[in-house]
């Protein structure tokens, strides 16, 4: 009895068990994408799938899914012709996609809003909502995109002002068509170009583009057929345009489609009116009249009546032509009206949806106020009770944090200290070498007259320079960090300032053949209070750095007064022609130990640190620093720091036996920037000069001049330029102004003892090194006066005797410029013929092409190759035994083992002793060892 009512209950449980497993495993997205499947073709099916959607929905929160529902409903209440709720759930499905954030279901809602609005001639409206929901389409690339452009073609297709719109939609509809291979929309999209083309006259070009589409004979096309009947009744061939009409209308026939019937015969009515066959056209009236009142479409109804009046007309009857043309306006009238309470109740019925809507979501915010004002009275209340607690343990907590503060303060405190004074120690311990010497090079420098010798000797100046420099910018960057830099202010003269700077770089852009310019306003004032020494600092990091990041070109160095209320305001620039530099690399440029990017430091080298240390100068001075640059364009870098004007020294009005006013001075140079700066420098001494873009230019002055009876005495020339250069007209001016023949001095940025060689045969007398200013100037010009000119000292000095390799050939692999110069001079002197190469890979391709070397002189550590690496090939690919020593600064025991392992026969290491070189590569020559290499 127990076991009967047991399974009594289990088959009374079953029915309810069954629906809520068959609701629980239904797949929500397949039913609805089978209803959208068959909207159209099974609406019944489609209402079923679209029942059971919403019982799943019901009791859910799946606003995407509830949406897409709702716009389903809607489409289906469309086919239905029931607009006013179409529209309501459209709306509906809007609002929750939106909520969703579901682009595609919000789309869908757009489009079915928009066909809704064209069927109430809200076309503006219409056209809107079409053109959004087809700019979401096609920003997720569905297949709804084909449908949207369909609407907005009919929409286009309603008025011939629309033509341009309806050929460029109809051109997107085919190949979005094309795309997808949908024959269909691809033939709609035709259509639409052949309806836009035919709107605008273009009659022909439509009737070319229909047979060049409609190419398939036995593929009937509604459409284009359409399309051609219309085609050939405006060309006037109205018998073709009947023939068409006929087929239209029997395949219209055939394959039940009433409303493409009543299109054929419409256009068939029309050619036969054409072709005045008037019994027939009745006949084709009546029938297309009788469809049309089937089909309870209106437009056809009333278009027949006035065909019908057309027909009593042609035929004499105006009785019966007046009372067609009485029933057509009364249909018209009626249809007018019939819409206008249609778009009155619409309107009325959206209105009334968009207040059900807006009243839904103020009391779902209502709602949700109301329990977040519940919550938050919970929150206050745990909130105050958490307060308490936390207050407590924060107090306990803060004295022993406190306590904990003390003692970290005292252990950053020992740690600051001992940081610094290791970097004074440090300091102390690599300044006192790197200070004697520079001081043995100067004072070496004072006792050497060869120019090559000197250059050397500059060259160590500058290396150590660096090294102090390093030194100086770790320094400075810890002061920063601690606080501890201070700004001083004394008076200094502002031009010498910059011209001490400009010397200072002077041998590094000649060496790299760049020109250097520098220009200080005539506002500028030159006797200022400020930090000289930090200005200068900041110059000096810029103009470094403009040398070494520019291969060919200038550098322009300026000065000039910006507007301020806290005082004299100076503006320093440093441009140059440069590498330049990205918009990515300029935001992080200021930070330390920055660089633009890893290749830079490695071609260029540098801590990162200056740019870094600049910017907290510039701005302990008042100032502020910043770059302007586009990559492979140059880059000029700016600062600003406020200075204390001092009274000025007056200008000298004479210099020797000249009045400078009076002097008449021509400056040629083709250089726009050079020609500025040299014009002003003589402002600044009273001299007014003229100027000239070229040597044609300058000669046209000097004509002029000679023939005015008022002739220069100076033209200042510069050497290089594009149309004749300096010593080219310094001859013609020789040859053409043997009278009255001007003063000549010649610039130059480099080469000026080469400049010289050429100068004196054709009668230049003086001789300016760029950058050219206002001190140089009045050296020529006293010089001029008293008609003194410049002596050169010369000295010899003695050497030491190294050995003759003049029958060897060595091969340098050396990657740094430096270190190759050093090593090419130390084997100069022993006469042998050397070759070099910056990597190793260079290296291995160089003895592969020609063998013709007796020993490799080998760095270790280079780019592209390393020296371990070339060594390996030699002997391994190559199957050279040349003699290979490594000249490296590896001095551990460990990489001279590396080196012999690799089979080289020598080691070397740098600072190299020429004395240790020769001796060396004396022992390879005569007989390279096979021991191990001795350091």
């Amino acid at each position: 009895m127990r076991l009967l009512r047991l399974l009594w209950v289990v088959l009374l449980a079953l029915p309810s068990f069954f629906v809520y497993s068959q609701d629980a495993t239904v797949d929500i997205d397949k039913v609805l994408q089978a209803a959208d499947k068959n909207v159209f073709v099974n609406p019944t099916l489609a209402k079923k799938l679209l029942t059971q959607a919403e019982r799943y929905l019901a009791d859910k929160d799946l606003p995407a899914y509830e949406a897409h529902l709702l716009n389903l409903k809607s489409h289906s209440y469309i086919l239905e012709g029931n607009y006013q709720l179409a529209y309501e759930k459209a709306t509906q499905a809007k609002k929750l996609a939106t909520e969703a954030g579901n682009q595609l279901q919000l789309a869908e809602a757009l489009r079915r809003q928009g066909i809704i609005t064209y069927f109430f001639d809200l076309y503006g409206e219409s056209l809107e909502l079409l053109l959004n929901s087809l700019s979401i389409h096609q920003s997720l690339d569905t297949t709804y995109i084909q449908n949207t452009l369909q609407a907005i073609g009919n929409l286009y297709a309603k008025s011939n002002q629309w033509a341009d719109n309806l050929i460029n939609t109809g051109e997107q509809l085919v190949a979005e068509s094309i795309k997808r291979g949908n024959t269909y929309y691809e033939e709609q999209g035709y259509g639409f170009i052949i309806s836009g083309l035919l709107a605008q006259g273009k009659v022909t070009q439509a009737k070319s583009l229909i047979d060049r589409v409609n190419t398939n004979p036995d593929e009937f096309a509604p459409i284009l057929n359409f399309y051609l009947a219309k085609t050939h009744l405006q060309l006037g061939n109205y018998e073709e345009a009947l023939a068409v009409t006929e087929d239209i209308v029997k395949h219209a026939v055939a394959g039940k489609h009433r409303q493409r019937e009543l299109s054929g015969l419409t256009l068939q009515s029309e050619v036969l009116l054409k072709l005045e066959r008037i019994d027939e056209a009745t006949q084709t009236v009546l029938r297309f009249l009788s469809i049309a009142q089937d089909l309870d479409i209106t437009e056809y109804q009333y278009e027949g009546l006035k065909m019908q009046a057309n027909i009593a007309l042609l035929q004499g009857q105006y009785r019966d032509a007046y009372q067609f043309l009485l029933q057509h306006s009364e249909l018209k009238q009626q249809v007018f009206d019939t819409r206008q309470s249609e778009q009155l109740a619409f309107n009325r019925a959206r209105l009334e949806t968009d207040q059900k809507i807006q009243k839904i979501t103020e009391l779902e915010l209502s709602q949700q106020l109301s329990e977040q004002n519940s919550t938050f009275q919970v929150y206050i209340i745990v909130t105050i009770c958490c307060v308490a607690i936390l207050l407590f343990f924060m107090f306990v907590i803060t004295l022993k944090q406190k306590r904990e503060l003390r003692e970290l303060a005292l252990n950053l405190q020992k740690a600051t200290d001992a940081k610094s004074e290791f970097l004074a120690r440090m300091s102390h311990e690599i300044r006192t070498p790197v200070n004697a010497i520079v001081g043995l090079t100067k004072l070496t420098q004072k006792s050497v007259v060869n120019e090559e010798q000197k250059t050397n000797l500059n060259q160590i100046e500058q290396s150590s320079q660096t090294l102090l420099g390093v030194i100086n910018d770790v320094l400075d960057f810890s002061k920063i960090e601690a606080g501890k830099l201070d700004i001083e202010s004394e008076a200094f003269e502002l031009d010498k300032l910059v011209e001490q700077v400009i010397r200072l770089h002077g041998l590094n852009a000649r060496e790299k053949r760049i020109e250097l310019l520098q220009y200080v306003a005539r506002d500028v004032p030159l006797q200022v209070s400020g930090d000289a020494l930090r200005i200068e600092q900041v110059l000096n990091n810029l103009l470094s750095n403009a040398i070494k990041f520019t291969d060919e070109g200038m550098v322009f160095v300026s000065v000039n007064k910006k507007y301020s209320e806290r005082g004299v305001l100076l503006e320093f620039s440093v441009k140059d022609t440069g590498i330049g530099l990205s918009t990515d690399q300029i935001e992080s440029l200021f930070d330390a130990f920055t660089q633009a990017d890893e290749s830079i430091t490695r071609k260029y080298g540098g801590t990162g640190l200056g740019l870094s240390i600049c910017k907290h100068l510039v701005s302990l001075m008042g100032g502020e620093i910043w770059v302007e640059s586009k990559l492979g364009q140059g880059a000029t870098f700016l600062f600003t720091v406020l200075v204390e004007q001092h009274n000025q020294m007056p200008q000298p009005t004479t210099l020797g036996n000249l009045t400078l006013s009076d002097l008449k001075v021509l400056v040629v140079d083709d250089v726009m920037l050079s020609r500025q700066a040299i014009a002003e420098a003589l402002l600044r001494i009273n001299i007014n000069p003229d100027l000239a873009t070229g040597g044609k230019e300058a000669l046209m002055h000097l004509r002029t001049a000679m023939a005015s009876n008022a002739p220069y005495d100076l033209i200042i020339i510069d050497w290089k330029m594009a149309d004749i250069d300096g010593i080219e007209l310094a001859s013609i001016i020789n040859q053409e102004f043997s009278q009255g023949k001007p003063n000549i001095a010649m610039l130059s940025a480099y080469d000026i003892e080469s400049l010289k060689t050429l100068g004196r045969p054709v009668g230049v007398e003086y001789y300016l090194q760029k950058p050219v200013n206002s001190s140089s100037l009045q050296n020529c010009l006293l010089r001029m006066s008293t008609r003194g000119k410049p002596q050169m000292a010369a000295l010899e000095s003695d050497a030491n005797v190294p050995p003759d390799f003049s029958k060897k050939n060595i091969l340098l692999v050396e990657d740094d410029a430096i270190n190759r110069k050093v090593a090419k001079l130390f084997l100069a002197d022993t006469k042998a013929k050397v070759s070099v190469a910056e990597n190793g890979l260079i290296a291995l391709q160089m003895l592969e092409q020609e063998n013709v070397f007796d020993l490799v002189l080998m760095d270790m550590q280079m780019p592209v190759m390393d020296g371990l690496t070339a060594a390996q090939k030699i002997r391994e690919e190559l199957k050279l035994d040349v003699p290979i020593v490594a000249m490296t600064a590896h001095a551990m025991q460990t990489e001279i083992e590396k080196s012999f392992a690799v089979g080289m026969n020598a080691h070397i290491v740098k600072p190299v002793k020429p004395e240790y070189l020769y001796q060396v590569l004396q022992e390879q020559f005569v007989n390279p060892p096979k021991e191990k290499p001795k350091p």
